[in-house]
């Protein structure tokens, strides 16, 4: 016997004895305590959460290095650094 036959088998006694213990009922008891299971075992396993797209990377800035009509190399492009936000006076 499964650990799922026999969890069934537990709901559909507890079924049979709230009804006060009715003959000729095992069929309906097992059918319900069936689908008691099976909300059990879905309310265990959490649905598997929707992922995000990823979103599109941006192709980093490369430093060009060029040359002068001579042959000698530039410096590499530096990007400049962000500007920094002032805070209000008096706070």
């Amino acid at each position: 016997m499964t650990v799922e036959e026999q969890r069934i088998r537990e709901l559909a006694y507890h079924i049979w004895l709230s009804e006060g213990c009715p003959e000729g009922q095992h069929d309906r008891h097992w059918q319900m305590a069936s689908k008691l299971a099976e909300t059990e075992v879905r309310a265990e396993t959490p649905a598997p959460r929707p992922r995000k797209p990823a979103a599109p990377r941006k192709p980093q800035a490369v430093a060009a290095v060029s040359t002068t009509s001579g042959g000698t190399p530039l410096k590499p492009v530096e990007k400049k650094p962000r500007a920094s936000r002032s805070r209000p006076a008096g706070s």
